[in-house]
């Protein structure tokens, strides 16, 4: 919270002790023009539209937002933009001092009473765990005062510490900092969609045939379906190969902890604990290590980003230069989060995003994003359930995918095949193909709306309701298609069921690989929002330095695979 000023902090920390009782307080006590520097804003953060009306908070600086505190302030309840910032454009601002932050209220599921603060606790099971304190890193190493707020008060020392006593100004007892289930229940579950199986072992394959798949290679997986399914694939060819992972990278998910305690990877570098069994492998694991965001994405500092070798990344929006939005649906709501998605495809040596050709009905291939959030200069490979494109700048990639014998398509051709099949499903439901025809694009149908890619790229409550009506409807197609009713559905329970689909779904593609329509679909306006990264800001403002390959990094030293 930035412009609150010492002479009110010790009556701040005997209030409330979550944000909102914070800035009930504030407001209480006739404090205006603040600016909130939060990490992220979620959904529970909805009460702040309260504050922003009566002119408490009146500019906001975070990667996030979601939910109706998103809704409204697209709709434009605040005067000043939003300042979005990506986790390593956050810790670097903060860092530089471009972002000052005046006190930092930070959350600790365990502390001693000298303020080592910890995202769990070694003395006993009492207490909540987080996991790593990643994103608090910064600020509590360059606020002017910092304020823990614990509900598991130990004794000292509280080791280990992700923050040291010596950044701590105050520690407030509280009996509870927030309800763990609406952070993470239990491991992150991998997908059985069938749409995403098959993403994600077209991703495998393809990370495989760039030649990115060696013995003591680096990653990072995203926490969607998609991602974590491709991390499945990568572990069984891990173990067909007989090789391991040098290190994994970024938010952690119970399956990366399954791989590091199988001795398939031998570092994890955590800066977010997706799930709990994340969060239990930083407790118990000794070569699972807790990152600040500084040391993960800062261009400030020399970055684990940038000893990457592949990232695998999720999307709500590309288009045909290859720029990537996750944060504003196809309306221009804002429903999403920068996260790390442009530092980690800056630094990567292939960046791959993961996403299908359309998402309840609403094409992800464009002709122009929304909003920009990744440059697609950055962009390596784009992996959707209807082929492959590779950016031009990589024709390297695109050569070593050909020769591997996966058919490679060019961006349009993607994003003209959307076309192509939206006038398919107009054509089905109008009543004007025959029966076989029917039959055929009900399974096609399956292709394109069988459901969403995963959490962190979720289009909202209408796009949810567009998938369910729509995998309905394919399920009952697909079953009269088998001669049966509801044979899909009974298929897909099973995971034998589910590969068996996603061959189907291989056969659609394939036999489908040379439809193309010359229409396009014209795309919105462009909504100019702010996106701090590390390189810069875009939307128009600033400019993208492209990562450096293994080929012609002096850094990066030792065998690097087969380029």
């Amino acid at each position: 919270m930035s412009n609150v000023r010492n002479e009110i902090k010790a009556q701040i920390v005997r209030a409330g002790f979550t944000m909102q009782d914070v800035v009930d307080k504030l407001a209480e006590m006739g404090y205006k023009n603040l600016t909130l520097a939060a990490s992220s804003l979620a959904s529970v953060h909805a009460p702040l539209v309260r504050h922003i009306k009566n002119g408490v908070i009146t500019h906001i600086e975070t990667s996030g937002l979601r939910g109706e505190l998103a809704e409204e302030i697209s709709r434009g309840l605040m005067d000043c933009p939003v300042v979005f910032r990506s986790h390593g454009g956050r810790a670097s601002a903060i860092r530089s001092g471009d972002l000052h932050i005046d006190v930092a209220f930070l959350g600790a599921p365990s502390c001693d009473p000298y303020g080592n603060a910890n995202g769990y606790s070694r003395d006993g099971e009492d207490g909540i765990a987080c996991g790593s304190l990643g994103y608090a890193r910064p600020d509590a190493t360059y606020a002017d005062n910092v304020i823990v707020i614990t509900n598991h008060l130990v004794a000292y020392p509280n080791a280990p510490w992700a923050i040291p006593e010596f950044e701590v100004d105050y520690v407030v007892m509280t009996d509870d900092i927030g309800d763990p289930k609406g952070i993470m229940s239990g491991a992150t579950r991998y997908t059985k969609d069938p749409k995403e199986l098959l993403i994600a072992k077209t991703a495998a394959n393809v990370i495989e045939a760039a030649g990115y798949l060696y013995d003591g290679f680096s990653m990072q997986m995203g926490s969607g379906g998609a991602s974590l399914a491709t991390a499945r694939f990568l572990r069984q060819k891990m173990i067909d190969q007989n090789i391991h992972c040098r290190f994994a990278l970024g938010g952690i998910t119970g399956q990366i902890a399954a791989m590091h305690e199988e001795g398939l990877i031998d570092r994890i570098l955590d800066v977010q604990s997706f799930d709990l069994d994340a969060a239990k492998s930083l407790k118990n694991n000794h070569f699972h290590h807790q990152i600040g965001a500084s040391y993960y994405a800062s261009h400030l500092v020399a970055a684990a980003v940038d000893q990457l070798d592949f990232v695998i990344l999720s999307a709500l929006e590309i288009d045909t230069d290859f720029n990537v939005n996750v944060l504003t649906g196809s309306d221009g709501v804002i429903r999403g989060a920068i996260g790390g998605h442009p530092d980690t495809a800056e630094g990567a040596s292939l960046s791959v995003v993961v996403a299908p050709l359309t998402r309840g009905r609403i094409p992800t291939i464009v002709k122009r994003v929304n909003t920009v959030v990744t440059p697609g200069d950055v962009v390596d490979v784009v992996v959707t359930d209807q082929g492959i494109a590779v950016n031009p700048r990589r024709p390297d990639v695109k050569e070593k995918l050909e020769k591997a014998g996966l058919h490679v398509f060019t961006i349009q051709q993607l994003q003209q095949r959307v076309q192509a099949h939206k006038a398919c499903q107009r054509d089905a439901e109008g009543g004007q193909k025959s029966d076989d025809e029917r039959a055929r694009h009900g399974l096609l149908e399956q292709v394109l709306v069988l459901g969403p890619v995963g959490a962190r790229c979720n289009d909202g409550k209408a796009v949810a309701d567009a998938d369910a009506k729509a995998h309905q409807k394919l399920v009952d197609r697909a079953a009269g298609a088998n001669g049966g009713k509801g044979g899909i559905a009974q298929h897909i329970a099973h995971d034998h069921g589910v590969h068996r689909v996603v061959e189907l779904l291989e056969q659609v593609r394939d036999e489908d690989g040379q439809h193309e329509d010359d229409q396009a679909l014209e795309n919105g306006a462009v909504h100019q929002v702010y996106v701090h990264r590390k390189w810069g800001s875009f939307c128009g403002l600033g400019h993208a330095v492209p990562p450096i390959r293994p080929e012609n990094d002096p850094l990066r030293l030792g065998q690097r695979g087969p380029f």
